[in-house]
């Protein structure tokens, strides 16, 4: 409660002075707002935002101190020249020092039509404040566009990233990339924690050890927001064991939206690796597993009554409405009941029409068509969805080769149609350099690769060998499905 009255006493406008308010920048000014509003929220340190254009590489340096007493200009990117960039930057460095310990850098990156996609905080020299992410969620709403939010180096504590994974909530933002920011708590899973629309997040080189990783694998279980949008999952260079690889095993079981998992540069040895690779392929299930699969079901259900009851009062309330107010015509009445009668459709139909498209479906990883009775128990189709996996730099040996080759060829030889994976990279392991079951992973992840794209590269040791094959041409290349993650190469060092 003290942190929401904080947030409405920062965001209250009564708070800011008459003499500031008369030359306020908008929120759409993303450049001069977040200064201006960051020296209003009394926040200690100077902000340096840096404009620039992403898609033609050209970098302009606007620079707004909360500091001075008039604010930079800005040009706007469409209409933008050398000249422009020299003086902006030549005025912004009479305002304000870089080179003091009390700034924090802030790149603000613009697509050609002058729309913010990207905000950026490269090694802050300071803790980035609370206030100043409160700041830039005020101009979230403004700036439809921004998909893309880095933090690196530094900077980051536990107060901003709870703001983060608010800001996540009530934006359009689709990347997170939070690198070398360690955080004492390691509370990274608060980005999973609310439905937002994320899609792609990188934790690298945090320090995440095993209890953190396995917050971060419960938060993409399912029926957990995150579960539904998160694509890709990048861990690498961190200190996770078995532990955290069999917390990512147990969740791939009920997972089917994640088609990346990087956990190159970990302490992950072949007992873990074969818990996600378990998951990959038919696998029995538990009776937990069958519970909750079966409570999913039932909570689906009243859900749908509950919505075809309310759609059937609505429906009949209209109708009654319409039988005493008498306001239609005797030709209108007459073209309705027609109508009517041409279709055949009652007031229960409609209202299972209605309900039907308010609910749909039910769709569950654990349906009749991803399960199957293998001497008389459950078993699923295993996770087809996974696409990509990075075990890089780990502790493992012959037997994760093995385990590799045996997956590869079931999800072949049974599941081909479905999906599985395309992409596996263990460089840097201690596994032989060549084997009969290196070989038979390379030709069979060129044979998935191939339905998927005209280019494939087979990475050896090193050495990088490209073909090129087209795609069939006719009924059977149309018919075949393009995977989410467009991945056009395939990856197996030794």
């Amino acid at each position: 409660m003290n942190k929401e009255n904080e947030i409405k006493q920062l965001t209250d406008l009564k708070r800011v002075s008459i003499k500031s308010a008369a030359s306020a920048p908008k929120p759409l000014d993303f450049d001069a707002f977040i200064p201006w509003i960051c020296e209003e929220f009394a926040v200690p340190y100077e902000i340096y935002v840096t404009r620039n254009l992403r898609d033609d590489y050209i970098s302009t340096s606007v620079a707004n101190c909360s500091h001075s007493k008039s604010l930079t200009h800005h040009t706007d990117s469409n209409k933008v020249d050398a000249k422009d960039y020299k003086s902006t930057s030549q005025k912004s460095s009479l305002n304000f020092n870089k080179f003091t310990n009390s700034f924090i850098p802030i790149n603000a990156s613009y697509d050609t039509k002058g729309r913010l996609v990207e905000i950026t905080i490269i090694g802050s020299p300071v803790e980035i404040p609370r206030k100043l992410i409160i700041a830039i969620s005020l101009c979230v709403p403004f700036h439809p566009s921004l998909s893309k939010i880095t933090i690196r180096k530094r900077g980051l504590r536990l107060p901003a990233l709870y703001e983060v994974g608010k800001l996540l909530a009530h934006s359009n933002i689709t990347e997170v990339f939070i690198e070398d920011c360690y955080v004492p708590e390691g509370s990274y899973d608060l980005l999973l924690k609310r439905p937002c629309n994320l899609k792609h997040l990188s934790l690298r080189r945090l320090c995440i050890n095993d209890a953190i990783c396995v917050r971060i694998a419960k938060r993409l279980d399912v029926g957990e927001p995150a579960s539904k949008t998160l694509l890709t999952l990048d861990l690498a260079f961190n200190t996770i064991t078995d532990v955290g690889a069999k917390a990512f095993g147990e969740t791939l079981r009920r997972n089917r939206c994640l088609v990346h998992l990087n956990l190159c540069s970990n302490k992950i040895t072949d007992m873990g690796t074969d818990s996600i690779l378990n998951s990959l392929i038919i696998f029995p299930l538990t009776i937990e597993e069958v519970r909750c699969a079966k409570m999913r079901r039932f909570e689906y259900l009243i859900k749908k009554i509950a919505a075809f009851r309310k759609n059937e009062q609505l429906l009949i309330s209209r109708r009654e409405e319409e039988k005493i107010s008498g306001s239609e015509s005797k030709e209108r009445r007459k073209i309705k009941k027609q109508s009517i009668n041409k279709s055949g459709q009652t007031i229960t139909q409609l209202a299972e029409k209605l309900t039907q498209e308010e609910i749909g479906d039910f769709v569950d990883v654990f349906d009749s068509s991803n399960i199957n009775y293998i001497n008389k128990v459950l078993h699923c189709n295993g996770n087809l969805r996974l696409s990509s996996l990075n075990l890089a730099y780990n502790n493992l040996t012959y037997i994760t080769v093995r385990k590799v080759y045996d997956t590869l060829l079931f999800q072949r030889n049974n599941l081909a149609k479905l999906g599985g994976l395309v992409r596996v990279v263990l460089d840097g392991n201690n596994v032989p350099n060549d084997c009969q079951e290196i070989k038979g992973i390379n030709n069979l992840l060129s044979i998935r690769i191939s339905d998927y794209s005209d280019t494939k590269r087979v990475y050896l040791q090193g050495q990088s060998v490209s073909n090129t094959t087209q795609l069939k041409s006719g009924k059977n290349a149309k018919s075949k499905k393009r995977n989410p993650l467009q991945i056009q190469s395939l990856t197996l060092v030794n």
